[in-house]
């Protein structure tokens, strides 16, 4: 089955993306950062590409996902 553009599979509707990014601490847990909702559709594969994500000393919980690299400004 095919979906409309802009509805998932559960016909909920969305109008953009978020950058997701993954961080290995030296321990070994991942932690996973999410981008602020992006509008549109992404321009391009951003897989593998680097990103500069800034976190509040060892609290993982409070960070920012910087994406100006990727050409994307909020």
């Amino acid at each position: 089955e095919k979906l409309n553009a802009g509805v998932d599979d559960k016909d909920r509707s969305y109008l953009g993306y978020t950058i997701l990014c993954r961080f290995d601490a030296p321990d070994g847990t991942p932690h996973i950062f999410a981008s602020k909702m992006l509008f549109g559709e992404a321009e391009s594969d951003y897989i593998d590409m680097p990103v500069k994500v800034y976190v509040a000393g060892d609290n993982y919980k409070d960070y920012h996902v910087d994406i100006r690299d990727l050409g994307i400004y909020e």
